[in-house]
């Protein structure tokens, strides 16, 4: 059992080793796309760019450099280039310096018309990477009984059952059972597939662990996702937190926990106080919430150990992260997510990282089937109209059971015909930058289909949908630059109507959904057949889900195999086709 535990954790500090070694190169790094040039200028010393979309990472690396007088490092083109940031009324201000322009041998004309496309903002995550390095060596002596459990398949742990203390009057069988099977098991997978209330059920839980007195940690990837748990978890202690120390972790946060941060102790606290100090106060609270990285931040106060660790999103995690939150449990682990959604993330053209940074941890669990004892699988959706629902049941959850539907009927938005439509629109796929620059999938565009998605929205406008209920989910960067251009031709405000790749819908939900394939006659990515990618763009919509593809294309063998040929026949069957007039 030793000797197990040691070859686990040795493996996983390999594996860290191994990956901080990998984003060295910063074509290995995360990236988050800048788009929408307002405004661009040079001088005899350098290169001035705004830009008005900009994703949330970007804005609060940019905030924390600005602070550091540190530069960022940006993708342009093809090259990688340092730049000073600034943070204005309209956006982000770049500045590229004249010598390290002249450095990589580029010439301003070239810079002008590369950022029209956009730019990426390469996130250094190496001294993150670093961190979780620290914490798990410095963990590797300590047992840890959960770590085998977690990393492969084995039996369940039983533990003294405690009484639900939570009144579960709102919540479905499937969700009370989850809380029960939790309450009584060491650790427990909560399978939750698009809009099954896994957070309300995580934070019900959590609620009757701290009415059994127990002290729980909530953490996760993000920290919208980590608010949203917190904030469900005070709703079902009906928000009665004279009696219970709270403290929120980070600086990040949503404004509705600002009241449980470090910030507020120091000012006034509106909850139980546990010691005079905010590292006491942590040490003792009886319920913390931080992400994975405030965890293993060496300079971050030693929260404790907790009777329970409760860890969202845990799908898109990478398992080393993953293990350490384990280091905090004395009794038991919760783990919540869907692994027919997105795995972790890197980026295409990256070299793969080794499989404990990419696997997620359901399929290194060998959990594969909904009625594993270890796990809890939730059965009822209450977030996509029935038509919907029953797609993507039908496409992906058929042979784990299936999803049940339960949400009060609205008719479909009128103008389509029907709640779930594919318009066949036959287009031609182009690249941006062909000739200057190399061939790369995020480059690609298909203007066919965003003309064919601003009617979409323009028919969804009409018939009441606000630019706020409306997600166009398109594959490329290049195709949300495309989009959000002909919004503005056309008036649309493009910041109200999210346009955006799959992986920053993961999470969210809109009133209605346009999937655009882009592909055509082309061979695809994996970006195009991903039954993972599909599943998380069809269930983000809750009442109207519009697709938009060349049908014939989606059927040929000469661009998809068998499999992925089966998918998209399943999608077509359960879809009203409509066909683009010229």
């Amino acid at each position: 059992m030793i000797k197990l535990h040691d070859e686990i954790m040795n493996n996983l500090i390999e594996a860290v080793k191994q990956e901080r070694q990998r984003i060295e190169k910063p074509k290995n790094r995360s990236r988050y796309f800048i788009y929408g040039k307002i405004r661009d200028w040079h001088n005899t010393k350098g290169y001035y760019v705004t830009f008005e979309n900009i994703p949330d990472r970007a804005l609060k690396d940019a905030k924390w450099s600005d602070i550091q007088d540190k530069s960022l490092l940006f993708r342009i083109g093809d090259i990688f280039i340092p730049g000073n940031v600034k943070i204005e009324s309209r956006g982000l201000s770049i500045f590229f310096s004249i010598n390290d322009i002249n450095k990589l041998n580029i010439d301003i004309t070239s810079l002008k018309r590369m950022t029209d496309i956009g730019i990426d903002y390469i996130m250094d995550n190496r001294e993150l990477t670093e961190h979780l390095l620290i914490f798990l060596k410095s963990k590797a002596h300590i047992k840890n009984e959960f770590l085998e459990h977690l990393t492969s398949k084995t039996s369940i742990i039983s533990v003294k059952n405690m009484r639900n203390s939570i009144s579960n009057l709102d919540l479905n069988l499937s969700q009370k059972n989850t809380i029960e099977k939790a309450l009584s098991q060491k650790i427990t997978f909560i399978w939750g597939p698009p809009g099954t209330g896994k957070t309300k059920t995580m934070g019900a839980l959590a609620a009757s662990l701290i009415k059994n007195k127990k002290r729980v940690l909530l953490t996760g990837i993000s920290n919208m996702a980590l608010d949203q748990l917190l904030l469900m978890t005070l709703d079902q202690l009906r928000n009665d937190t004279s009696k219970i120390s709270i403290a929120r972790l980070g600086s990040t946060m949503d404004d509705k926990c600002q009241g449980f941060s470090r910030n507020s102790f120091k000012d006034f606290f509106n909850v139980k106080r546990e010691g005079a100090s905010w590292s006491e106060h942590i040490k003792y609270a009886s319920l913390v919430a931080g992400n994975f990285t405030m965890l293993t931040f060496p300079y971050a106060p030693d929260p404790g150990l907790f009777d329970y660790v409760i860890v969202d999103e845990v799908s898109m995690a990478n398992i080393p992260s993953l293990i350490s939150t384990s280091f905090f449990a004395k009794i038991g682990i919760v783990l919540g997510g869907d692994p027919f959604q997105l795995p972790p993330i890197y980026p295409e053209d990256a070299e793969e990282p080794n499989e404990w940074l990419r696997a997620n941890i359901f399929e290194k669990a060998g959990i594969t089937q909904s009625d594993d004892p270890r796990s809890s699988f939730l059965d009822i959706q209450y977030r996509m109209q029935y038509e919907i629902g029953n797609l993507v049941s039908e496409m992906f959850y058929k042979d784990v059971g299936g999803l049940k539907t339960r949400v009060d009927f609205l008719e479909p938005i009128r103008g389509f015909g029907g709640r779930v439509v594919f318009i066949h629109s036959p287009g031609i796929v182009k690249k941006v930058g062909a000739g200057y620059l190399n061939d790369e999938e995020h480059r690609r565009f298909n203007e066919v289909h965003a003309e064919v998605a601003i009617k979409a929205t323009l028919v969804g406008l009409k018939n009441g949908v606000k630019p706020s209920e409306i997600g166009i989910i398109v594959p490329y960067n290049a195709q949300v630059v495309q989009i959000s251009q002909k919004l503005q031709q056309f008036n649309i405000d493009s910041n109200e109507i999210k346009v955006s790749t799959i992986h920053s819908f993961q999470g969210q939900e809109r009133r209605m959904i346009i999937v655009d394939f882009t592909d055509d006659n082309i061979k695809p990515t994996h970006l195009t057949a991903n039954w993972k990618l599909i599943n998380v763009a069809l269930s983000r919509a809750k009442e109207q889900l519009i697709m938009i593809g060349n049908q014939d294309y989606l059927m040929s063998t000469e661009y998809f195999n068998e499999n992925e040929i089966s998918i998209f026949k399943r999608l077509l069957k359960h879809t009203r086709i409509l066909y683009l007039q010229n």
